[in-house]
C-alpha cells in the first residue's frame, strides 16, 4: 500500500510546482555592453528568487518585482534573457509576459533584470521636475518662503502642510524609500527628471517620439495661471510620478491634495494670490512613503488629460487613430487607457484645435468680408432666418474659379449634395465643372441646413448670377436624382440641358431588380450612340426581362441615354468627378464652418497652382488625354476604306458604312458630336484630306484653353490681420443639432456599377436564389 501511494504524492507535488515558475530577479545593478563581443550584460546589484504563476499578468509581475526590489512600480524597466541568446528582451505589457512564459515553457526558471529608468545623453530634454525654493519673482533660491530658517539648518526645503515644523528626509525620484538622504546645509533641494525618450513611468521603446511635453514643475512658490492650470499640472505630475491624487480641499480659491495611499506623507497646498487669478504653491511635502500606484490604468488619466497630451500630434496628423493614441500613451507615460478614453480624448483635442462651432457662425460675416477683400471678385452670400438670425445657407464662388470656367472649361457642370459631419450637421451643395483634360474643377459651393428644393433654388439662382454672360454657351447639367433638384433646374435654368448620372441610375436599377446581368444590358442601352442601336439594345433587353424594360421606360430617355442626349456630355456618363471632389473633402467635413471654407479655399489655391505649373510642360496643341485618344483612333482608322463625295463629305467603310461631314463636324456614329473629339471615321477622312486633326477638335480640348482655365489665382487669407467689422449682421448657429452617437467618417459612395452577382444553388442561374427559383424539383 505504501509503495502505491508514494508515486501519487510525488505526482501531486510535481503538478503543483508545474503551475508556477521560478524568477531569478537581478536588481540594483546596471545594463552594460561588453566591448569585446558586443553582448549586453548586467553588472552589480543583488539577486533574489521568487515564484509566480504561469498565467500571471503584467501588473501582477510588476507588483511582485517592486516588492522584491523595494522600488515603486513603473519606476523601473523589466528585461529577461532570451533562450540561446545574449539579448535582453523588454517587457511592457501582458503580451510580452505571455511571450516570455511561452519561451520558457519547458524551463523551471527565468533570469530577469530590473533597472531604474534614467536619462541618457541621447534622450536628454528640458522636460524636468524641480522642487526648489523660489522667491516672489520666481527666481531660484535655497530659502523657504514660509520658514527661512529651514535651509540654514540643513532641513528639507519643502514643508508638510499638516505640520510645517516637521522635516522629512528626501527620497529619489524613482521612489527608493529604503535609501533616504538628508540634505547637507547649503545644498538646494532640486529634484529633476529629464525625460525625452525616458520617463518616470518606464523605459521607452522609441526615444524622441512626437508626444513631448515639459513635465509641470511642482515646488513651493511655483505659480500657475489659474486654478484649472494648477489642477491639470497636478494631475500630470501625479501620473508621471505614478501616484493618485486625493483632494482634501478643492475650490476656486484653494486646493489641498495628498497621495491617496493610506499613510503616505505626500502633501501639497496652493491658493489664489490676492487680487489675481494666479495660483501659487504655498506648502509641499514631496516625500512618498508608499509604493505608488501599481495598476497600469491610472484613474486620473481621463479623456481631458489625454487630449492635452495628443494635441500637438493631432495638429500634425489629423488621422491620428485611437489605437495609436493608446500605444503612445502607454509607451510615453506607462499608463493604459481604453479605446473609449482615447477616442473621447481625440474628440476633445480636435474641438480645442478647431475652435467653437458657435463662435464660427458668429464670425462668419466678418470672415466672408475678409474673403472678398483678399480675393476681389469673389461672391460670398449668407442667408439667415428672419426671426432669430439662425444660420440657413452660405454661398461661396471664388473669382478665380468663375473666371476659369468662363475662360476654358467645358460647358458641363455636375451638381452634388453631400452631408457634413459638424456639430450642427448640414449639407454641402456643390457645382463641379470639367477642365479641358477631363479633371474636376470645383466652381462654387453652398453650405445649407437642408437639401430641399428651396435650398437648391437659392444655390442655382446665385450660380446663374455669376455664370450667365452673353458669351456663355448653353450649359449641360449632370446630377444624381436628388430630391427637388430637377424642379429647381427647370425653374432657374429653363434653357439648359439636364441629364442623370448613369452610375446612380444603374445602382437603383440593380437594387430594384436584383440582377447584375440585367444591369449589364442597361449599360449597353445607355451607351448606345445612335437611335437604331438604342432600339436594338432595348429589344434585346425586352427579350430577357419585361420588368427591366418597364423600369427603364419609366425615366425619360433624354435624361440618361446617349442616343437621346440633347447637349454634349463629352462621354461623361457617371459621377466620377463628384467622387473625386467628395474624396477631396473627406478630411474636412467635420470642421466648423469657417475652418471648412478655409480648408476648401486652400485646396483650391494649391490645385490651381499645381495644374497651372503642370500645363507649362505640355508641348502639343491638345491636352494629353485628348492627344492619347487621337493616337489610338488613328491606328484604328488605318484599315478603313475611304470614298470621297466632295471636299468635305466622305463615306467611310469599316465593318459598317458611315458618313463624315467635316464642315459640320459630324459622323453618323455620333461619337464626334457627343465628345467634341473626331472619331476614327472622321480621322480617316481628315487624313485623306491632309488637314491637321487638331483643327477639327473642340477648342475646349486645347492646351491653351486649359492654361486659360487656371490663369487666375486664389490669394491667401492670413489670420494675423484683424477681421473686418460687419455691423448689424448677426448670425446664430442653426437650430438643427447633430443627433447623439458617433457619426460615420466615410461617405457612402454612389454610382458603383460593380455589383456582386446572385447565384442560384439549385439551377446555377444568375439573378435569383434557391428560394425564388422556378425550376421544378
Amino acid at each position: 500500500m505504501k509503495t502505491e501511494k508514494s508515486p501519487k504524492k510525488t505526482k501531486g507535488k510535481e503538478s503543483k510546482i508545474g503551475e508556477k515558475i521560478l524568477l531569478i530577479c537581478n536588481f540594483g545593478g546596471q545594463i552594460v555592453q561588453n566591448k569585446n563581443d558586443g553582448n549586453t550584460l548586467y553588472e552589480g546589484g543583488d539577486a533574489r528568487a521568487t515564484m509566480v504563476a504561469r498565467d500571471t499578468s503584467f501588473t501582477e509581475l510588476q507588483s511582485k518585482l517592486a516588492e522584491i526590489s523595494k522600488l515603486r512600480a513603473a519606476s523601473f524597466s523589466i528585461k529577461y534573457q532570451a533562450i540561446d541568446s545574449h539579448a535582453l528582451i523588454s517587457v511592457y505589457d501582458d503580451n510580452d509576459v505571455e511571450t516570455m512564459l511561452y519561451q520558457f515553457g519547458d524551463s523551471r526558471s527565468i533570469p530577469m533584470y530590473i533597472s531604474r529608468t534614467q536619462a541618457t545623453e541621447d534622450t536628454v530634454n528640458t522636460n524636468r521636475v524641480e522642487e526648489r525654493l523660489v522667491d516672489e519673482d520666481g527666481g531660484g533660491g535655497t530659502g523657504d518662503i514660509e520658514n527661512p530658517q529651514r535651509s540654514a539648518q540643513g532641513m528639507p526645503c519643502t514643508g508638510d502642510i499638516e505640520n510645517p515644523e516637521s522635516s522629512t528626509p528626501r527620497v529619489s525620484c524613482f521612489g527608493d524609500i529604503e535609501n533616504r538622504q538628508t540634505l547637507a546645509p547649503g545644498v538646494s533641494c532640486i529634484r529633476e527628471i529629464e525625460n525625452e525618450g525616458v520617463s518616470c513611468s518606464g523605459e521607452l521603446e522609441t526615444p524622441g517620439l512626437v508626444l513631448r511635453e515639459a513635465m509641470p514643475k511642482m515646488a513651493i512658490g511655483k505659480e500657475f495661471e489659474d486654478v484649472r492650470s494648477f489642477r491639470r499640472a497636478l494631475i500630470s505630475f501625479a501620473i508621471a510620478e505614478n501616484f493618485v491624487i486625493k483632494y482634501a480641499t478643492n475650490d476656486l480659491n484653494r486646493v489641498t491634495a495628498k497621495c491617496q495611499a493610506e499613510g503616505c506623507t505626500w502633501r501639497i497646498h496652493a491658493s489664489r494670490i490676492s487680487g489675481f487669478k494666479k495660483f501659487r504653491v504655498k506648502t509641499m511635502n514631496p516625500t512618498h512613503t508608499c509604493r505608488g500606484w501599481l495598476n497600469g490604468a491610472h484613474p486620473q488619466a481621463g479623456s481631458k488629460w489625454i487630449a492635452d497630451r495628443i494635441k500637438q500630434r493631432l495638429k500634425d496628423n489629423p488621422k491620428y487613430k485611437p489605437r495609436e493614441i493608446i500605444d503612445d500613451i502607454r509607451r510615453h507615460y506607462g499608463v493604459q487607457v481604453t479605446y473609449l478614453q482615447a477616442w473621447q480624448g481625440k474628440e476633445l483635442a480636435m474641438a480645442d484645435i478647431r475652435g467653437s462651432s458657435e463662435e464660427a457662425y458668429r464670425m462668419l460675416p466678418s470672415y466672408c468680408q475678409k474673403l472678398i477683400d483678399t480675393n476681389p471678385g469673389t461672391v460670398a452670400n449668407i442667408k439667415v432666418d428672419e426671426g432669430d438670425n439662425s444660420f440657413k445657407r452660405l454661398f461661396v464662388a471664388f473669382h478665380a474659379t468663375i473666371s476659369g470656367f468662363l475662360r476654358g472649361c467645358r460647358p458641363l457642370i455636375t451638381l452634388d449634395e453631400s452631408l457634413l459631419k459638424t456639430k450642427y450637421r448640414g449639407h454641402l451643395l456643390a457645382a463641379v465643372a470639367m477642365d479641358a483634360d477631363g479633371g474636376m474643377f470645383p466652381m462654387a459651393f453652398s453650405v445649407s441646413v437642408s437639401d430641399d428644393i428651396e435650398s437648391w433654388v437659392w444655390f442655382l439662382t446665385l450660380l446663374r448670377e455669376v455664370l450667365v454672360r452673353p458669351e456663355t454657351p448653353k450649359l449641360m447639367f449632370i446630377s444624381e436624382k436628388q430630391k427637388g433638384l430637377q424642379t429647381a433646374l427647370e425653374t432657374v435654368f429653363p434653357d439648359a440641358f439636364h441629364a442623370f448620372s448613369m452610375g446612380s441610375l444603374a445602382e437603383n436599377f440593380n437594387d430594384d431588380l436584383r440582377n447584375c446581368e440585367l444591369t449589364r444590358y442597361f449599360w449597353l442601352v445607355a451607351r448606345a450612340k445612335t437611335l437604331s442601336e438604342f432600339e436594338a439594345r432595348m429589344v434585346e433587353l425586352g427579350a430577357v426581362s419585361e420588368a427591366a424594360t418597364a423600369w427603364i421606360e419609366g425615366i425619360p430617355a433624354k435624361f440618361w441615354a446617349a442616343a437621346y442626349c440633347e447637349g454634349m456630355r463629352y462621354n461623361h456618363l457617371t459621377s466620377k468627378l463628384l467622387e473625386s471632389f467628395n474624396k477631396w473633402l473627406d478630411d474636412s467635413r467635420d470642421l466648423p464652418i469657417i475652418k471648412f471654407v478655409e480648408s476648401l479655399r486652400m485646396k483650391l489655391m494649391e490645385h490651381l497652382h499645381e495644374q497651372r505649373e503642370l500645363s507649362m510642360q505640355w508641348t502639343s496643341k491638345l491636352v494629353p488625354s485628348a492627344d492619347e485618344k487621337i493616337k489610338r483612333r488613328t491606328v484604328k482608322a488605318h484599315p478603313f476604306r475611304i470614298f470621297r463625295s466632295n471636299g468635305t463629305q466622305f463615306e467611310i467603310l469599316s465593318d459598317k458604312v458611315d458618313e463624315v461631314n467635316l464642315e459640320r463636324q459630324e459622323c453618323t456614329c455620333r461619337r464626334w458630336q457627343l465628345s467634341g473629339l473626331p472619331c476614327a471615321h472622321a480621322i480617316a477622312a481628315i487624313n485623306a484630306k491632309g488637314d491637321p486633326i487638331s483643327d477639327y477638335c473642340s477648342p475646349h480640348l486645347y492646351v491653351e484653353t486649359y492654361r486659360n482655365t487656371f490663369m487666375e489665382t486664389i490669394h491667401p487669407v492670413p489670420d494675423r490681420t484683424p477681421m473686418p467689422e460687419v455691423r448689424d449682421f448677426l448670425v446664430n448657429p442653426p437650430r438643427i443639432r447633430r443627433p447623439s452617437g458617433r457619426p460615420k467618417k466615410k461617405r457612402v459612395k454612389t454610382g458603383n456599377n460593380e455589383v456582386r452577382p446572385i447565384h442560384c444553388r439549385k439551377c446555377g442561374g444568375l439573378g435569383h436564389n434557391r428560394q425564388r427559383c422556378k425550376q421544378p424539383e
